[in-house]
């Protein structure tokens, strides 16, 4: 079962996005498999969850992070991320 994607943090990154966002453990694994590109059936195999289960996870995570897609997921993690590394957002020219 590749990823899309390989990970994207490492793991101190992680663990201060774990932090950051009070997740659990669960919630920090699925919000990594979502960024590195799985669907919920491929991170249901993974975890060993149903992808019902999943989806409830994925679900929780939408609405700690304050967005409505995956896409919306990743974009907010990277964000606190270059936050946490003291980057700044680009801007549009």
């Amino acid at each position: 079962m590749p990823s899309l994607l390989p990970d994207l943090f490492s793991e101190a990154e992680w663990l201060g996005l774990r932090n950051h966002f009070r997740l659990s453990e669960r919630q920090l694994q699925v919000a990594r498999w979502i960024c590195r590109g799985c669907t919920n059936d491929a991170i249901a195999a993974r975890l060993r969850l149903s992808e019902g289960t999943v989806r409830v996870y994925t679900d929780g995570l939408y609405k700690r992070m304050g967005v409505q897609s995956r896409l919306g997921l990743l974009v907010r993690i990277v964000e606190a991320t270059r936050s946490s590394r003291g980057e700044h957002p680009r801007r549009a020219p």
